[in-house]
């Protein structure tokens, strides 16, 4: 895990939804390398560990959880929240679905693979 949960200010970062023509104006900002993929908005990120979830009592609603198939080497995996969910899939199930995240490319392409209940990762008086 890169941070404990309200230890940290926003990390945001530009994400791309595949399959998708770019949604509008890019938020200020945010962290675009220029690589021409379509932007969709801004994400704050954590990368975490299996037990994460389970430690810190946030709920799994749809999908699954990491598990041993998500190991290095393996193809890249993402799980999301629900808020996220309503704000990139409002009108369809976000599992399945690719995206990537900074639009490098250095950052592969990452499927999602469950959605997990809203927390707060920045600070109790910010949006989740």
């Amino acid at each position: 895990m890169a941070n404990l949960p309200l230890r940290h200010g926003p990390n945001p970062w530009a994400i791309s939804i595949e399959g998708r023509a770019e949604s509008g104006p890019r938020e200020p900002g945010s962290a675009v390398s220029g690589t021409g993929l379509p932007y969709h908005g801004s994400v704050s990120t954590q990368r975490v560990t299996r037990g994460y979830f389970a430690a810190l009592g946030i709920p799994l609603l749809r999908g699954r959880l990491f598990d041993d198939h998500d190991r290095p080497g393996a193809p890249m995996v993402a799980v999301i929240n629900e808020m996220a969910a309503r704000k990139y899939f409002p009108d369809e199930d976000p599992i399945g679905k690719r995206i990537t995240i900074d639009m490098t490319s250095y950052f592969p392409k990452m499927t999602i693979v469950g959605v997990v209940g809203d927390s707060r990762l920045n600070a109790l008086d910010r949006e989740i």
